[in-house]
């Protein structure tokens, strides 16, 4: 299983929003950036979906100091526990039923 997180960021400069840690979404939505998780393992559809889940997370938090966190089942390829939701600033809080659905596999930590 593998965990994934990436800050938030957001990118008007609306009250509230850290102009520090908004995304540049020209890059983001790039070729360029997208070619960076080809090589991040052997496995195509994997790399393909940390991309997404990665471009993902940056949209979503962009602006914030908040952050998303995915956990993958790496022999299925599908999202088990999510935590998207946050209110606390640079930090995950894991949910009872993310520690309840991760916590079957052999390597999670709490």
């Amino acid at each position: 299983m593998l965990a994934i997180y990436c800050t938030r960021e957001v990118e008007e400069q609306r009250y509230g929003r850290n102009k520090h840690t908004t995304i540049d979404h020209t890059y983001i939505n790039s070729g360029k950036y997208r070619k960076k998780f080809d090589c991040i393992s052997g496995n195509l559809p994997l790399n393909r979906l940390l991309f997404k889940l990665a471009k993902k997370m940056l949209l979503h938090r962009s602006g914030t100091l908040y952050e998303d966190m995915y956990w993958i089942d790496l022999n299925t390829m599908e999202i088990v526990a999510e935590e998207t939701q946050s209110d606390v600033e640079q930090e995950i809080i894991y949910s009872k039923k993310t520690k309840e659905v991760v916590k079957k596999y052999n390597n999670y930590l709490p």
